[in-house]
């Protein structure tokens, strides 16, 4: 005959069933189970499987609907022998405030079913003002660019996701190194959002064995329009320089000024000519980082932004 549980009663008597109520741990509970086995080589683990509570579930007694919390989660199981015949046993099933950070392990806590973890901060930047808050380009009364420029603080809000996988793929890693949205992602339109970082680190489970511990990192600039034209991580410069385009044989040409050539840059138009007195300076953009589907992260958005709709999520 197989080894099982012949019965299963819940204790009802002093020292058995407790609530604990801290303002800030939450409700705690514990219950006790007397066990009777069918036969002295039936030990602790295979009790505790076959008695069927897992981590994770639910306060809820049978004996009393009303009794039940649906915010009390069981957070420890306890298997003692009860005398000497080897096939009783005590299961205490302890209750515990609900982590939502535990979230979706299930049963075994499997760290590959938890939800990210989420963190937004901000870090140190300076940039060139080369455009004011108006969109104005900042030049000195001569119409021409500062030198040196003016440099302001432009703090960076940076997002971090920790999630826990089963390997961690360093050609990915690799491939999106310094990378742009070029889809939206965490609120933010495309090129608005560049990678810092991706690292990761082994770590141990005692049920679902190695896996990875993986970082990201991610650095966001406001949205910045130029000619109604979005360009985020983009590189954006005044044309300007030593040379321009000849109006009449097309060709580059060593600007002069009465006859000497000028030892500073000079302002040009999208064509390459000489900027007029009349003209608006003209900025030239570039693709300096490479632009991929950040979709492909396959993070939760609504958990990117602090929207989470529950347990697992």
């Amino acid at each position: 005959m197989p080894n099982t549980i012949v019965s299963a009663i819940e204790l009802m008597g002093e020292g058995t069933r407790e609530l604990h109520w801290h303002v800030m741990q939450g409700r705690s509970y514990q219950r006790k189970f007397r066990v009777l086995t069918n036969g002295q080589f039936m030990g602790p683990a295979m009790v505790i499987n076959q008695f069927g509570t897992l981590y994770g579930d639910l306060y809820t007694p049978s004996y009393n609907a009303a009794e039940a919390d649906p915010f009390a989660y069981v957070q420890s199981l306890d298997v003692e022998p009860d005398g000497e015949d080897g096939i009783g046993w005590i299961i205490t099933v302890g209750y515990g405030w609900y982590d939502p950070n535990n979230a979706g392990g299930g049963p075994a806590q499997n760290p590959l079913l938890m939800p990210i973890d989420v963190s937004w901060d901000f870090r140190d930047h300076e940039t060139v003002l080369d455009v004011d808050q108006s969109g104005n380009a900042v030049l000195n009364t001569a119409g021409d660019p500062y030198d040196p420029p003016i440099v302001i603080d432009d703090p960076r809000l940076v997002l971090t996701v920790v999630r826990n996988e089963a390997t961690f793929n360093v050609g990915w890693a690799l491939t999106y190194r310094n990378a742009v949205n070029s889809d939206p992602f965490a609120g933010f339109p495309p090129l608005c959002c560049k990678v810092l970082n991706i690292s990761s680190k082994n770590q141990w489970h005692q049920d679902q064995g190695w896996y990875s511990q993986t970082n990201y990192q991610f650095e966001f600039i406001s949205p910045q329009v130029d000619y109604d034209s979005q360009y985020g991580f983009r590189k954006r410069i005044i044309s300007q320089g030593y040379r321009a385009i000849s109006v009449v044989t097309g060709k580059p040409y060593h600007v002069t000024f009465k006859g000497v050539p000028v030892n500073s840059p000079v302002l040009l138009d999208k064509n390459g000519y000489l900027l007029t007195s009349s003209q608006q300076p003209y900025f030239q953009t570039f693709q300096a980082y490479p632009e991929l589907p950040f979709e492909a992260f396959g993070f939760d958005q609504n958990a990117l932004m602090g929207q989470r709709t529950g347990r697992g999520a």
